[in-house]
């Protein structure tokens, strides 16, 4: 299967923008990626304003799937111009995100590029961490990267990308677009969990991926050598069998949703839910992994202790 992110990649090892940056590329291939800019961030189930309101109240602070991974998106942002006019462009989003433990809260640390395709052709980094206090999430820039970005800025001075009110102002704007990334991504979380639809790892066979990496082709092109998995949202799982219609068919893999129930058996009266609705989490009916047109399809099973 073809990163669909393989271009976008293209183009930032042409523009050498890992180069100052202690994540490389060939640690990036490694890693689970989630592809979510076939639509618009906004066009999305799950970032509808109205979409948490019959979850959890802590929905948004569901785990993250994987400790690590990339995840690419796109929308449409507004951005002052030289001559102060404000105007709407495509902006694609593509960045790492690991969670980790700091000795006294979770945090989030990111990486993300923002390209903006539209001529003049712009990429732009944001680094840091994300801290999440209830419903607030704080946006920490990564000291060190603030450096580097105050020198790059400086080259922009004289420069048609300058805008008025300087630095603060231009990194104020970057700094709000990678918040709304990973509110996206934290809203995708709590989809995941309460969603109808399941992660499934899709990877290369082993035969497949052997190939990729002998054909001299690809010393160029790291990304056709890519491991990691592409990460789907999948309601079912392919299958290549043929449907048996009797009486005993086995089911098609498939997701069975979740769904709230009020805890009435007297089994359950010493339980701290009892009488009160809870949430039965879904599950997959089915085979959890099938192998499909050269790829492995594999279902990730929820983390321990979800609801």
């Amino acid at each position: 299967m073809k990163r669909p992110d393989s271009d976008l990649i293209r183009r930032f090892i042409k523009h050498k923008v890992f180069e100052s940056k202690a994540m490389t590329l060939e640690r990036v291939y490694e890693l689970p990626f989630f592809y979510m800019a076939y639509k618009d961030m906004e066009d999305f189930e799950f970032a509808a304003d109205d979409y948490l309101l019959d979850k959890p109240d802590d929905a948004m602070r569901t785990e993250l799937v994987y400790d690590e991974f990339v995840l690419s998106a796109r929308t449409e942002v507004q951005l002052e111009m030289p001559d102060s006019s404000v105007q709407t462009v495509p902006a694609n989003y593509w960045g790492v995100v690991k969670a980790f433990h700091d000795g006294t809260n979770f945090s989030d640390s990111i990486l993300l590029l923002i390209e903006y395709p539209e001529a003049p052709r712009q990429i732009v980094i944001w680094e840091g961490w994300a801290k999440s206090n209830d419903e607030k999430i704080d946006m920490v820039m990564d000291p060190e990267y603030e450096k580097y970005m105050r020198t790059w800025y400086q080259s922009l001075v004289d420069s048609a990308y300058a805008v008025e009110g300087g630095f603060d102002k231009y990194m104020s704007g970057i700094t709000n677009q990678a918040r709304n990334w990973f509110l996206f991504i934290r809203r995708l979380m709590a989809y995941i969990k309460y969603g109808d639809k399941h992660v499934v790892e899709v990877t290369p066979t082993p035969d497949k991926l052997a190939k990729a990496k002998r054909n001299p082709i690809n010393r160029k092109r790291p990304w056709a050598k890519s491991s990691g998995p592409h990460v789907l949202l999948l309601d079912r799982m392919p299958t290549e069998k043929t449907e048996f219609t009797g009486a005993h068919a086995s089911p098609k893999p498939h997701k069975r949703r979740g769904y709230w129930k009020t805890l009435r058996d007297p089994r359950f009266r010493h339980h701290p839910q009892y009488q009160k609705q809870i949430f039965v989490k879904p599950c997959f009916v089915g085979d959890k992994q099938v192998t499909y047109e050269g790829n492995i399809y594999r279902l990730v099973e929820p983390l321990e202790g979800e609801a």
